[in-house]
């Protein structure tokens, strides 16, 4: 199992597929090690951009900060 965390890029380096490319390189890493999930956690107004990169939401994550 993968956990993709905090995965940015600057706003002047938007929109030219870098975090697309840089979701694709850890799906293939994880394809290429036989893992059987990657998860991510993000907010919703990216919500679209991963599942344009094939993630799907899945359950809800809790959190608490002590």
């Amino acid at each position: 199992m993968g956990l993709i965390e905090d995965v940015a890029v600057s706003k002047s380096a938007r929109y030219q597929g870098i975090a697309q490319s840089l979701i694709q390189k850890l799906q293939q890493g994880a394809r290429s090690e036989d893992g059987y999930k990657s998860i991510l956690n993000c907010p919703e107004d990216v919500v679209p951009f991963h599942e344009r990169c094939h993630f799907h939401p899945k359950k809800i994550q809790m959190r608490w900060n002590p």
